[in-house]
């Protein structure tokens, strides 16, 4: 295959030149007939020099064509191309998808199709750089290739997805197979530059003519099963008509959530958070509610975890800021004295500029960072260690409080809890609620607290929701407790901070 804007090669020069003496031999003769003194002889040095510039003439008119015919067609195998990888781009896989289908009709054979999508993509491209991702991407495409047969097909179908056609796997279970193979792939780390990269895909499968008798149809229906997977957390989904009903609703819930976020149709409400000590409001929770206007209620893991998954949340990030920071300054004028926390997603902590945009709102709404408290989940921290840390320091270097939420569900090591620049760690509600029915649970709390004391940092049980447990926090020298047993969330204008 030559690539665009190549040069012909010498033996190619030659043919055409053979080709061409005769025709230019016979154009000189009819170039010059009227002239009487003209010497045709084939001696004539005047013939051989006319002949030689009519060869050159046609020949730089074919060469001329020939180029722009070779140009047009490396253009046409380019535009079948990625570019990056030089696999088979979504076009060329639609066409031989749809000649697999063509095949399978007359021959009654299956043809499945496995879509791959690539966990956290974006945070994948925005933590490592793009010449950085570029080459996993680059890497990934070669080792999903070695582990794939010559019959099948693979094929980058967009950034952060690949399409397998495995005309060889006769049914669903036979990709389910080939699926199996390309997880396992998966597990060994990818070096690059220096930086250990690890890859994790979940899949989506569907199979003509079950799924689809064209390829438009289960290429669709295969992106159906992997958005199911990607929503359920379940890795690897067959296609099922049942999926459309909730991938319809998905996609039109995320367009209502755009909609949502530029009128203004979002709430905050606040959680208080009480000292232990003399039993005041230190400091709110803000917390995203939509109200919508036909739908009712819809809870936050209903819309919050969409939001990640799309181009949604930074802007909800940056509304839910603003609305906090908004309300804090009201509240500071009015001279209740309080901290407002705020939560922070991964895809947030991956964002060079939320430092700046916190900046820009703090300004606006004339707010002290110490006023500020963002609360980052211990799980968000592990996924990317190195750039987390950063972010954070920069903003702890900003003012900023930092907290650790869902404290004891991650995986956060002593010695990179104790590098982190944070001021507060937050005991998850799963062993604040059975504190006084489980050993275990009162264990954890215990070494969190004293762990904490060590550190120097706050520390907050959350899912407090009785007076027993209450007391028994207390008890082990807890300093804030958040929960139903305090008060639920409320708007702004419920809060008693008396």
């Amino acid at each position: 295959m030559s690539p665009m804007g190549e040069t012909m090669p010498f033996g190619r020069h030659i043919w055409i030149a053979l080709v061409l003496l005769p025709l230019a031999v016979v154009l000189t003769g009819f170039g010059f007939p009227l002239d009487p003194t003209f010497d045709f002889s084939l001696a004539s040095p005047s013939y051989h020099l006319v002949v030689l510039g009519a060869l050159g003439v046609v020949y730089a008119v074919f060469l001329r064509v020939s180029d722009t015919m070779a140009r047009r067609a490396a253009q046409k195998i380019q535009a079948l191309q990625d570019t990056l990888t030089g696999l088979p781009n979504a076009d060329l896989f639609a066409d031989r998808l749809q000649q697999a289908i063509l095949i399978s009709e007359r021959d009654g054979s299956v043809v499945p199709v496995v879509v791959m999508g690539i966990d956290r993509f974006e945070e994948l491209r925005t933590g490592l750089g793009r010449d950085v991702s570029d080459q996993t991407i680059k890497l990934l495409s070669e080792r999903m290739q070695t582990l794939l047969r010559d019959s099948d097909t693979l094929a980058r179908t967009a950034e952060g997805e690949f399409a397998v056609l495995l005309p060889s796997a006769q049914d669903t279970e036979g990709a389910m197979i080939v699926m199996r193979k390309l997880t396992h792939g998966l597990h060994e780390a990818f070096e690059v530059d220096g930086k250990r990269v690890e890859i994790q895909g979940t899949f989506g499968i569907a199979a003509s003519p079950e799924h689809g008798r064209d390829a438009a149809a289960v290429m669709r229906n295969a992106g159906v099963a992997l958005a199911w997977a990607r929503s359920n957390g379940s890795r690897v989904e067959i296609y099922s008509p049942e999926h459309d009903a909730v991938s319809e609703d998905r996609i039109a819930l995320v367009a209502e959530l755009r909609q949502a976020i530029d009128n203004d149709q979002l709430v905050l409400f606040y959680q208080p958070k009480s000292s232990f000590s003399d039993g005041k409001i230190h400091g709110v929770e803000a917390l995203v509610r939509w109200i919508h206007p036909e739908r009712g209620f819809i809870p936050p893991d209903a819309f919050i975890p969409l939001a990640e998954e799309t181009d949604l949340m930074r802007p909800l990030t940056l509304y839910v800021l603003e609305e906090a920071f908004r309300q804090l300054s009201d509240w500071r004028m009015r001279g209740i004295e309080i901290c407002v926390a705020v939560n922070i997603s991964a895809r947030n902590l991956l964002d060079a500029e939320l430092p700046d945009d916190i900046a820009a709102l703090m300004e606006k709404w004339s707010v002290e960072p110490g006023w500020i408290e963002l609360e980052v989940t211990e799980t968000t921290v592990m996924n990317d260690q190195s750039r987390s840390a950063a972010v954070l320091q920069t903003l702890s270097d900003m003012g900023l409080r930092l907290s650790i939420d869902d404290y004891g569900t991650g995986y956060t090591s002593l010695e990179y809890l104790r590098r982190l620049p944070v001021n507060g760690l937050k005991i998850d509600r799963l062993f604040v609620q059975n504190l006084n029915d489980e050993a275990k649970d009162e264990i954890i709390v215990r070494s969190t607290i004293e762990l904490g004391r060590g550190l120097g940092l706050d520390i907050v049980a959350e899912g407090v929701e009785t007076q027993e447990v209450w007391d028994k926090l207390q008890e082990l020298g807890c300093d804030l407790a958040q929960g139903y047993f305090l008060s639920r969330p409320l708007p702004p204008a419920e809060l008693s901070f008396n």
